[in-house]
């Protein structure tokens, strides 16, 4: 149902992101690391960086969208050229749901919504999906205690998004990465 690249890469960073439509606008062309995928987003919510990961799909289709633009925000309004807007977001969403037939209004945050069910239907725990969301740990021990490194969401990443959509070893990025969900060293073949 996406017509146009712009589409079609806009629902795929939702898609792998799970990043909220506020975090979304804000994304630059120079947060991108594409070598590994890696995205540095700023979380409104949370006053803070975090990182989340693209696959290749994703990347594909955003190269596709980008053509030869290579700085400014990631996402432009198509006539203004400016920083795409919030409620510009969910209207390209509604748009695609309604030429798809889906016969209900769809939203940008439904795309957070499955992100998260997906990680744990994939095997991670509510916990993992919270932490690659950027969710803050309200429990004493994830306040004080526990720490939990950008390795950590990596891992989620590799095992619960990008072992589905494909075949890109990121041990090439990341050698000697182990991987706690499948208790061994990349090359990593996430159980499904």
């Amino acid at each position: 149902a996406c017509k146009t690249p712009y589409e079609r890469a806009l629902v795929e960073f939702l898609r792998v992101t799970g990043v909220r439509v506020g975090e979304l606008v804000t994304v630059k062309i120079s947060d991108i690391d594409w070598y590994s995928g890696k995205v540095s987003v700023f979380g409104h919510k949370t006053m803070s960086y975090r990182n989340v990961y693209l696959d290749e799909v994703a990347m594909i289709h955003i190269k596709e969208y980008l053509g030869d633009r290579t700085s400014g925000y990631l996402f432009i309004g198509q006539r203004s050229h400016e920083q795409l807007k919030t409620a510009t977001v969910r209207d390209v969403i509604h748009n695609i749901s309604e030429r798809a037939g889906m016969g209900q209004r769809l939203h940008p945050h439904i795309f957070r919504h499955t992100c998260a069910t997906n990680i744990v239907k994939r095997g991670g725990s509510v916990s993992d999906a919270g932490d690659y969301l950027g969710h803050k740990d309200q429990t004493t021990a994830g306040r004080h205690y526990v720490y939990k490194g950008e390795e950590h969401i990596l891992n989620i990443f590799i095992c619960y998004i990008n072992s589905v959509t494909s075949t890109h070893n990121f041990a090439i990025f990341y050698p000697n990465t182990f991987c706690p969900f499948q208790s061994r060293f990349f090359p990593l073949e996430c159980d499904q």
